[in-house]
C-alpha cells in the first residue's frame, strides 16, 4: 500500500501529513531542538493511576456518634466551680466542673463501712481457714465464714464502683478508705481529648441527678457525609478514595447506604478522613469522588487539546511531535485522565501546547 506525504511549512514548524488509508491522516509537526526551545515546550510522561475522579458533591464534616460525650451530674448538688467554656479544648482527665453534694458523703461512708466489714470478714476467713485445716471447727461453720467474706468483698467492690461512676479516680478512692476523710466535692473530668461543644451550667446553680452539664466532642476521627446522586452512588464501594476540594484532606469511603432518598434521589455516602487538613466538624465542603481504575494514565490538563469535538495531545517523536487523538476518561481543573491513545513511556508536551496548536490548526485553516 502506497503512502502519500505532504510537507507544509509554517513559520518555525513543518507539518508532515501521511495518508496511510483513505480519510485517515497521521500528522506530525517537524521541529528541530532549537525550534522546540524557542516555542517553550516542556515534556512529561503520563502517570499510571489506580483511581478515577467521577464527580464533585457537597459534603458535611462530622464525627462518629460515639465521639460525643455528655458530662452529667452523678448526684444532686450545687455547682461550685466551672473550669471551662464552650469551644475550649480539653485533655482527658482534666477537671471541668466541681460539684458540692452532701449526698456524696453517704456514698463515701458506704465505702468506709464496706471496707471495715471486709477487714473483719477477711480476718475471720483467715482464722477459720486455719481452724478447719486443724480439724477444730466444722465445715458448715467454714462455709458460713467464706460466704460472709465473699459478700463483704462484693459490697466493697460495689461501693468503689459507685464512686468511680461519680468521677472519683482509683487514687482518690484508695486515699478515702485509707484515711477515712469525707469530702462532699465531686470533680467531673473530661473522658477524652476533645472540645467543649455544649455548655449548660453556671456557678451557684443547683442541679439534679443526671442533669446534663457539658458535652465534650472528640475531633478524631473526622467523617464526611455526602449526598451522592443515585446513578453515581451505584459506582461507589467501601474503600474508594475521597478528596476535599481546596483542602489538603483525603480519605476513603466507609459506607454506601442501601436506600435512596425519594425527594432528592441521592444516597448517603460516608467516608473517614485519613488526612484532615485542618477541617473542623460542621464545616460544609466539596468532595471529589473517585472509583477504582485500570489502564488509565494521568496528564496535566494543559497537555490536552480539544478540536472539533475530539481530544488530542502532542506526542514527541524523533523529528518533532505527532498529533495524537486520545480517549478521555475524566477531567479535573488541573488533570486529564486518558484511557486510550498514549503510553506511559511516551513524552507528551505539557507547555508550549498553544504554539503547537496554532501551528497545527493554522495549516488546516490555510488548506
Amino acid at each position: 500500500m502506497s503512502i502519500t506525504r505532504w510537507l507544509v511549512s509554517i513559520g518555525l514548524v513543518t507539518l508532515v501529513l501521511a495518508m496511510e488509508t483513505p480519510g485517515q491522516a497521521i500528522e506530525t509537526l517537524i521541529l528541530s531542538a532549537g525550534q522546540r526551545q524557542g516555542l517553550g515546550i516542556e515534556l512529561q510522561s503520563p502517570v499510571p493511576v489506580l483511581s478515577l475522579p467521577v464527580g464533585l458533591v457537597p459534603a458535611l464534616v462530622t464525627v462518629p456518634p460515639e465521639n460525643h460525650h455528655v458530662i452529667s451530674a452523678p448526684l444532686a448538688g450545687l455547682v461550685d466551680e466551672v473550669k471551662v467554656s464552650q469551644g475550649e479544648s480539653v485533655r482527658r482527665g482534666q477537671v471541668l466542673v466541681m460539684l458540692d453534694s452532701p449526698e456524696l458523703l453517704q456514698h463515701q461512708q458506704h465505702l468506709i463501712d464496706a471496707w471495715n466489714e471486709l477487714t473483719v470478714a477477711q480476718a475471720r476467713h483467715d482464722r477459720d481457714g486455719k481452724l478447719l485445716q486443724a480439724g477444730i471447727i466444722a465445715r458448715k461453720r467454714w462455709l458460713e465464714t467464706e460466704k460472709t467474706w465473699r459478700q463483704s468483698r462484693t459490697a466493697f467492690a460495689q461501693a468503689k464502683r459507685e464512686l468511680i461512676v461519680m468521677g472519683f479516680t482509683p487514687a482518690e478512692i484508695d486515699r478515702l478508705w485509707k484515711t477515712g476523710r469525707l469530702d462532699s466535692h465531686i470533680a467531673l473530668r473530661a473522658p477524652v481529648d476533645g472540645v467543649v461543644t455544649a455548655h449548660r451550667v453556671s456557678v451557684g446553680e443547683r442541679v439534679g441527678r443526671a442533669d446534663a452539664l457539658l458535652k465534650v466532642t472528640a475531633l478524631r476521627p473526622l467523617l464526611l457525609e455526602m449526598a451522592v446522586p443515585a446513578a453515581l452512588a451505584d459506582r461507589m464501594v467501601p474503600g474508594v478514595g475521597v478528596k476535599v476540594e481546596g483542602q489538603d484532606a483525603r480519605g476513603a469511603v466507609l459506607l454506601v447506604a442501601s436506600t435512596v432518598d425519594p425527594q432528592t434521589q441521592t444516597v448517603l455516602v460516608r467516608a473517614e478522613l485519613t488526612e484532615s487538613g485542618g477541617l473542623q466538624p460542621g464545616r460544609k465542603v466539596t468532595a471529589s469522588l473517585t472509583i477504582p481504575a485500570s489502564d488509565v494514565l494521568q496528564l496535566p490538563r494543559s497537555a490536552l487539546l480539544e478540536h472539533q469535538g475530539k481530544s488530542f495531545v502532542f506526542v514527541q517523536t524523533a523529528d518533532g511531535f505527532e498529533v495524537r487523538p486520545v480517549a478521555v476518561a475524566a477531567m479535573t481543573d488541573d488533570a486529564v485522565f486518558v484511557e486510550q491513545g498514549v503510553q506511559a513511556d511516551e513524552s507528551i508536551a505539557i507547555k508550549g501546547v498553544a504554539a503547537l496548536k496554532a501551528s497545527w490548526l493554522g495549516v488546516g485553516e490555510g488548506e
